[in-house]
């Protein structure tokens, strides 16, 4: 095609059987239902997961990682890899009391700054070896219910292969939460 738009990265363009926008709220059942019916493995890198009882009163980040535990149980291969803010910020608080709530539940999660001390802010997932999550969802209360957020959903083997090998990247790159001493779960100030 003449003209057509070369990836400055020189990555190819990728194949797509099928996509959906998944908005706001809907993003919360759509993910839970994808958790629930898959069978083989779960890879998930997100920046914010934002538990505690004092701002997720409806429960919906909570369910995400109950979900998560369960398909864990399941013996679906499950991976978290999460950011993390400043010690002791409201972010790295957050983080650190749902890994430590998913560690406890069996399910292994991994902690990661980026290169510099940048903080990690992918909002990606992987489902078995077809299906990609990509888009601007953290896991807390006001992305899940206040927020406008939009993420895609994509059907796509080749698509799905490039996320798992970068999700694969961060987990083998992070580090494994020291839960000796976990924060405590307190009045942290609602995170985004």
């Amino acid at each position: 095609m003449a003209g057509a738009f070369t990836p400055v990265d020189g990555l190819p363009w990728l194949d797509v059987e099928a996509c959906r926008l998944v908005s706001d709220g809907d993003y919360h059942a759509w993910l839970l239902d994808r958790i629930e019916q898959e069978t083989r493995s779960i890879r998930v890198a997100v920046f914010i997961v934002h538990p505690l009882p004092a701002d997720d009163r409806d429960g919906r980040v909570r369910a995400i990682l109950d979900a998560l535990a369960d398909a864990a149980w399941r013996r679906v291969d499950v991976r978290i890899v999460l950011g993390t803010g400043r010690e002791g910020s409201p972010i790295d608080t957050a983080n650190r009391v749902a890994a430590g709530y998913l560690e406890r539940r069996g399910v292994p999660v991994r902690m990661v700054r980026a290169p510099g001390g940048a903080s990690l802010h992918d909002k990606i997932a992987v489902f078995g070896e077809r299906e990609a999550l990509l888009g601007s969802h953290n896991w807390s209360p006001n992305a899940l219910g206040r927020s406008r957020e939009d993420s895609v959903w994509v059907r796509s083997t080749p698509l799905a292969r490039v996320v798992a090998h970068h999700l694969d990247r961060l987990w083998f790159d992070g580090l494994r939460v020291d839960l000796s001493q976990p924060p405590e779960a307190g009045d942290a100030p609602l995170v985004n």
